[in-house]
């Protein structure tokens, strides 16, 4: 083999090394690698406590990671991100307070969440990526269903995939009516359809973040919570289903901290709030890795614009 055959074959080896980190290193990948997130649930046999943990596990660069914990009545949302240049935390929780059926003429009391405890109705089922299970809480006026969905597959955003950063939560409202127009009930053998509205009222603690007002959209409506460079949300469908039929669903929140989702009276009300990260303050991970794409190719550039000036400077000599 001669001199000139082997160079080249060695140049074509070096720019072969310095393209694959781009094709194949996690840290490199604008996806996010899909696989460099884990995402676990912690899921009690009974009671009504628990977690969902998600945390990128990538080697290099930062790493994000969220954790809901719900407990007693209140859900709380936590997220930090390690990089000693970009990192940020944030923090807020959502608290169930009372669910009241309220007409013109009265406030009927259904449930108080703060003397409530939560139960397990269904047990952790896993199926196409999903984990789903049930909690569920009473009184004789009422019974409170929370069905919780996590993923640890990675969502789509547009062009970008992103990682998992959210839990699907569906509220299921069934008022029992035994205390609810008794005398009717012992007449027609059932409850009596309530009229009026039926309010769950919600308490927000936003730590050191900002509540940045309910923000309506097309389909669904959310309350913000935002602390530098990142934010979360609470959101809600703003249809329900009320005995049957889909219905509007009213809100309104008071000063920064008192939450109320309005749904038409009914005997059987389901509704799907959110509660997650924003994509936009999880996506660092995603510019990272971006960045080094970026180095990967300024890299190439430099070592081929050597080696081309090698080559050449070997043809004149030779």
């Amino acid at each position: 083999m001669n001199r000139k055959l082997l160079f080249q074959l060695m140049v074509l080896g070096i720019g072969a090394l310095l393209v694959m980190p781009v094709f194949f290193s996690n840290v490199a990948r604008a996806d996010g690698g899909g696989g460099d997130r884990e995402t676990s649930v912690n899921y009690p046999g009974n009671g009504g406590y628990f977690s969902v943990d998600s945390q990128s596990t990538n080697a290099v660069g930062p790493k994000n990671e969220f954790n809901m914990v719900f407990a007693g009545n209140t859900f709380l949302m936590q997220f930090k991100n390690d990089s000693q240049n970009t990192g940020y935390s944030l923090q807020f929780s959502i608290q169930l307070e009372r669910l009241m059926l309220v007409n013109s003429t009265s406030t009927t009391y259904l449930l108080n969440f703060s003397q409530q405890e939560f139960n397990v109705l269904s047990p952790l089922t896993a199926f196409g990526g999903q984990n789903t299970f049930s909690l569920y809480t009473e009184s004789d006026m009422a019974k409170f269903v929370m069905t919780v969905q996590t993923t640890n597959v990675p969502a789509q955003n547009g062009s970008v995939t992103i990682l998992p950063n959210e839990v699907k939560i569906s509220f299921q409202i069934t008022i029992t009516g035994d205390n609810i127009g008794e005398q009717q009930n012992m007449q027609l053998g059932h409850p009596p359809v309530p009229t009026g509205n039926v309010i769950l009222q919600l308490g927000l603690s936003s730590g050191d973040s900002n509540v940045t007002g309910i923000q309506n959209n097309t389909t669904f409506s959310n309350v913000g919570f935002s602390d530098g460079k990142s934010s979360g949300y609470f959101s809600w469908s703003n249809t329900a289903i009320v005995d049957g039929k889909a219905s509007a669903v009213g809100s309104s929140l008071s000063g920064t901290s008192n939450l109320s989702l309005v749904y038409p009276a009914g005997l059987n009300i389901i509704h799907d709030p959110y509660i997650g990260i924003s994509p936009s303050t999880i996506v660092n991970i995603i510019t990272h890795s971006l960045g080094n794409i970026v180095i990967y190719t300024l890299t190439l550039a430099v070592s081929a614009a050597f080696i081309g000036g090698a080559m050449t400077y070997r043809r004149r000599r030779g």
